[in-house]
């Protein structure tokens, strides 16, 4: 009885994480995931994405808000440049990064001349750093710009079981994202402020899959619910941008 009961317990040590399972790492979640959009040579030789579209706002009740619905343009390319360009009515609104230098021109289309051009302050510099990384990464190297990522566990969303990895940036920047289980699709990003943001749809472009539609739901200054889509209706990969796409405008008035 003795040599029986001596033979059993580790077994009986090892029961209970088998019937836990072993939880996979964080890495190990990003690797899946990165399988799911791409394959590996695929991911690691974008140098960048040029996406067409409209964006449409709706309101808590699920109208749209034609006032503040148009269209929208997003450049971008390694190793840190953007430029979104939406034309909502008569103005058009630019976002650039230009690396280490983040901007904003906002202008009348009808006066392009007449704009304003400020320069972003510390904190939105490091938001737009982070959301071009986000962008250009799929995923993968926040270490290398001093961020790391961190398994929170596992979830539920849509009904599907999930795992949340938390990729947190330099200026304590987080975008919380939940992966299914299964297969590696992302399924939900939470940002600041309770922003939540889901992909739907796809389209493969050399090899990638890319969302068709991106809902960000969110609330305003007064605390009221609204939602911003943006619909992708092209997306290029690889284009060759000349620097000053992304430079701080130099608008000489007339």
């Amino acid at each position: 009885m003795n040599y029986l009961r001596w033979l059993l317990l580790p077994l009986f040590a090892v029961l209970p994480l088998l019937a836990l399972g072993a939880q996979p790492s964080a890495e190990e979640v990003i690797a899946k995931a990165r399988s799911y959009v791409g394959k590996e040579r695929d991911l690691d030789g974008i140098r960048s994405l040029h996406y067409r579209g409209r964006l449409e706002v709706r309101d808590a009740a699920g109208a749209l808000v034609d006032s503040a619905s148009g269209t929208i343009e997003m450049f971008l390319q390694r190793p840190g440049q953007q430029k979104i360009v939406s034309v909502v009515g008569p103005l058009r609104d630019t976002m650039g990064l230009d690396e280490f230098t983040g901007w904003q021109r906002v202008e009348q289309l009808a006066q392009p001349a007449q704009g304003r051009t400020t320069i972003l302050p510390l904190a939105q510099l490091r938001r737009t750093q982070a959301s071009a990384f986000e962008n250009l990464s799929f995923f993968r190297g926040i270490e290398k710009r001093g961020g790391r990522i961190e398994l929170r566990g596992e979830t539920t969303v849509d009904g599907r079981a999930a795992l949340a990895v938390a990729f947190i940036h330099p200026g304590n920047i987080v975008y919380l994202r939940s992966f299914d289980k299964e297969t590696g699709r992302l399924l939900l990003t939470e940002g600041e402020g309770g922003e939540q943001m889901r992909e739907e749809g796809e389209v493969v472009v050399a090899g990638i899959r890319f969302p068709r539609r991106l809902t960000s739901t969110r609330r305003n200054a007064e605390g009221h619910a609204y939602s911003v889509t943006l619909f992708f209706d092209e997306v290029r990969v690889n284009e060759v941008f000349p620097a000053d796409t992304f430079a701080v405008p130099m608008v000489v008035s007339r």
